[in-house]
């Protein structure tokens, strides 16, 4: 009884920082890339602490394909932070 009691808890857990990390994928919390790091990296810890081969029913798709997805992701993110750092460096260039 326990340890079906811990299970419960732990999945719950599971669900609540998962979902913690889907809130920074809204429009309001993802305007700063700050914020879509911090949710992607919430999410990413949730599903990497599932067990493996676990398909909880709050996830909509297969643990292994969200997470491909929040790497693509995060690529771009970094993607776009990189773009926007090459940008303020010509800008002080042109104006220096």
């Amino acid at each position: 009884m326990r340890s079906w009691r811990h299970a419960a808890l732990a999945d719950e857990a599971l669900r609540v920082t998962y979902a913690l990390g889907r809130t920074f994928a809204t429009p309001e919390a993802s305007r700063m890339l700050i914020g879509q790091l911090v949710g992607i990296a919430i999410e990413k810890r949730a599903l990497e602490a599932l067990p493996a081969g676990s398909q909880p029913d709050w996830l909509k798709v297969a643990p292994a394909e969200r997470l491909t997805e929040i790497e693509q992701k995060k690529a771009d993110v970094k993607g776009v932070a990189a773009g926007i750092e090459s940008y303020q460096v010509a800008i002080v260039m042109i104006t220096t």
